[in-house]
């Protein structure tokens, strides 16, 4: 095959059904081709259909591929490929045939032409479906997807590569990875767990966060992209972290119930009975650098449970958030049940749907470069118990653990729940050490608040843990002797003298963090900050407050 040719011929500038064109020899070479290079088969996996190539024995060979990567969510081998499923004799025979052949074919020289006649050939004809979907919504005139059009084609092409980044050599970028550059830690706002993971989870990276039925999944989901929101530092250049936060349980007063008794350092259930008699409550919410470093870099989706996919999940961020300017450094999915198995996926099991969800979360978590959490259930007897186990804890296939590149497993005992307490074990770390076991963390789901150093010092809080904490214990032990009555302030209450002694003066500060990181990568807090801000602006709908 000469790859200097130039190609004028005029049957490769007409629409080609099929890779007759190209001939046999080039059918087999780019049979070879996939075989040896797994991750270019699975980037147009979705596009190339055994009717597209003439030769009767490779049509066979690509339905079995399609077939093993449906069933295995991977590439299959020389080896894996001739064993896969129930083949008669002479099929396996044929996949024999073929696979000794393209084995012994030398393509050193070849590589650049096959790449590129194939891109183009793939490339046109997932342009042709799109062209003819795209005919189809303007025919029936379904003005409401006009503007899905021209991302539909953006897919199309992008869909149409053989992942050539993914090659390189292994002292690429030595200076930047001996710097620790290429690693970009979000962290979690839990002192002891972010020193393990090294800063944090990365872009690119999925973590799972494995607990019993509620343990606070969404308590620690919140409580993560609070911290990140508010934490600056050089690498989201002192700005705090975007972060998209997806549920599908809670109800937009249920998660800003969170957001808010976090900030107020008060139970979530007692935040009505607060804003009946401190009248200046939201004001105290509203004037704090943490209220507006929340409300610009927090975004929320409620979603209903069982009816997005995976792929749902990643069209939402690009198509809803990131076109429309607001790109996330982190998304916490809480949680992963609620999603819908991916289309076809059902009829091959639990473990392979699933693992077919995961891999699809991963993959969206390097392509758009954010740190991904997805909570899970634990296993049934896992709730009340102290005992961490690995896999064996975590409901539903194993498939996710092998996955994912983090699992944080969380134990709690029923004294636990009472106590407010809680113990992390870091069951798998890519970014460090695993096996490790973070006991006694101030876990409290009522307050939104997580510390691996005590109640007085979750991150970001440590200036106002004491004050708060002895306001609101005077204010609701008024409540509950009957003392305070709705039309009463607490200025006006003779039984909440203890908040007008002085002590609420600075009541309204809440921290923020120095520019100065520490050497874990995250931002310590500053007792100064108490930047107010202006009154009566508006903020997206689906921001915490």
């Amino acid at each position: 095959m000469n790859t200097n040719t130039e190609y004028t011929d005029s049957s490769e500038k007409k629409l080609n059904k099929n890779l007759g064109f190209l001939g046999v020899d080039f059918q087999y070479k780019l049979m070879k081709y996939l075989m040896e290079n797994p991750q270019s088969f699975v980037s147009i996996k979705d596009q190339i259909e055994a009717g597209m190539f003439t030769d009767s024995k490779l049509r066979f060979v690509v339905d079995k591929l399609k077939q093993y990567y449906d069933r295995y969510s991977e590439a299959p081998t020389y080896e894996s490929i001739s064993t896969f499923g129930q083949q008669t004799k002479d099929e396996s025979d044929v996949m024999k045939e073929v696979m000794d052949k393209v084995q012994v074919l030398d393509i050193a020289k070849d590589i650049k032409y096959i790449k590129d006649r194939a891109f183009s050939f793939f490339k046109q004809q997932a342009l042709v479906k799109t062209l003819s979907v795209v005919a189809g919504i303007v025919e029936r005139g379904e003005t409401d997807k006009y503007d899905s059009c021209p991302k539909m084609f953006e897919d199309a092409i992008r869909k149409t590569s053989f992942g050539e980044k993914e090659d390189f050599h292994p002292f690429d970028d030595v200076e930047k990875t001996l710097s620790g550059e290429m690693r970009k830690p979000i962290p979690t706002g839990i002192l002891s767990l972010d020193g393990i993971l090294n800063g944090g989870i990365g872009k690119g990276e999925l973590g799972l966060i494995c607990g019993p039925s509620g343990f606070g999944k969404t308590t620690i989901t919140t409580s993560m992209a609070s911290y990140a929101a508010c934490c600056k530092n050089a690498s989201n250049k002192y700005q705090g972290y975007k972060v998209l936060q997806i549920i599908f349980e809670d109800s937009k007063t249920q998660i800003s119930t969170k957001y808010i008794a976090r900030e107020l350092g008060i139970e979530c259930s007692k935040v009505p009975l607060y804003n009946k008699i401190e009248k200046n409550a939201a004001k105290q919410i509203k004037n704090s650098e943490r209220y507006k470093m929340q409300q610009n870099n927090i975004m929320i989706r409620k979603l209903h449970d069982g009816e997005k996919t995976a792929s749902d999940i990643d069209n939402i961020i690009r198509n809803d958030y990131i076109n429309n300017g607001f790109v996330p450094d982190l998304v916490l999915l809480d949680y992963f049940e609620c999603l819908k198995a991916e289309h076809g996926t059902m009829a091959l099991g639990q473990h392979l749907s699933e693992a077919h969800t995961m891999r699809k979360l991963e993959t969206m978590a390097a392509k758009l470069n954010v740190g991904l959490w997805v909570t899970t259930q634990g296993t049934k007897d896992s709730y009340g118990s102290k005992e961490f186990g690995g896999p064996d804890k975590i409901s539903g296939s194993a498939s996710k653990y092998n996955i994912c590149h983090m699992c944080l497993i969380i134990s709690r005992s029923m004294d636990d729940f009472s106590t407010n307490v809680s113990s992390i074990k870091i069951t798998k770390n890519r970014a460090g050490n695993a096996g490790v076991v973070i006991s006694n963390v101030y876990f409290d789901n009522g307050k939104g608040r997580i510390s691996s150093e005590g109640e007085g010092h979750v991150q970001g809080y440590e200036d106002t843990m004491s004050v708060e904490n002895d306001r609101n214990l005077a204010i609701f032990n008024a409540i509950q002797n009957g003392v305070t009555m709705e039309n009463e302030s607490i200025e006006t209450n003779p039984a909440l003298e203890f908040v007008n002694s002085g002590v609420t003066e600075n009541r309204n500060t809440n921290s923020g963090y120095t520019e100065t990181e520490n050497s874990s990568g995250y931002a310590e807090p500053d007792e100064s900050v108490n930047s107010p801000m202006e009154k009566n602006k508006d903020f997206p709908l689906d921001c915490p407050f």
